[in-house]
């Protein structure tokens, strides 16, 4: 299993994989100690029971981030091709999931340049995109990336249109990662 930087298309495949055995494996440690206690005392009521119950706690953290990962769905080859082809040099990623406490915007693709954020969302509730420009918008704000703007876009003709205009302009390739780098610190 080949590790997948967050960004990067694969990525949320590569999560599926890695967080299942990690969750089973965390699983298997309290299954193991209260089969051990069980086959040495004959009973459950024993020490080791008691060590096993209070192994699920973390066990259950994990499987909890296992159901989140498989709620997400992996970015079409299409879309890649297509942001790949389009946006050229500009700094881009994908399969980025933004969340807050109203909810979660999986976010397939994701460009910056010129000062702009510009994601392709084509799943996630409508009403929150603006909440997740704003949040982002806020976010660079406090990375010290003053002056950037977000725009989420549902459409799929619209967001390559918006990447053709960006690819067209100057931009700070330096500055335009290191906003990559604050995006990929506030996304799963």
């Amino acid at each position: 299993m080949k590790k997948v930087e967050k960004g990067k298309a694969g990525y949320v495949a590569f999560e599926k994989k890695k967080r299942f055995l990690v969750m089973a494996v965390m699983l298997a440690i309290p299954i193991g100690i209260f089969i051990t206690g069980y086959m040495r005392t004959g009973t459950r009521k024993n020490f080791l029971t008691l060590i096993a119950i209070l192994g699920v706690l973390p066990a259950a953290r994990f499987a909890v981030n296992f159901i989140m990962i498989m709620m997400q769905k992996d970015v079409s080859s299409d879309i890649v091709r297509q942001t790949e082809h389009l946006a050229g040099k500009l700094v881009h990623g994908y399969e980025l999931i933004f969340t807050l406490s109203e909810g979660q915007m999986p976010c397939d693709a994701v460009v910056i340049g010129n000062k702009s954020i510009i994601g392709f969302a084509p799943r996630g509730k409508q009403d929150l995109v603006p909440i997740f420009e704003k949040h982002i918008g806020e976010a660079m704000a406090a990375g010290g990336h003053r002056g950037m703007k977000a725009k989420i876009f549902r459409d799929e003709k619209q967001y390559l249109k918006r990447i053709e205009m960006l690819a067209g302009e100057a931009t700070d390739r330096e500055f335009d990662e290191a906003c990559m780098t604050t995006v990929k610190t506030i996304t799963l």
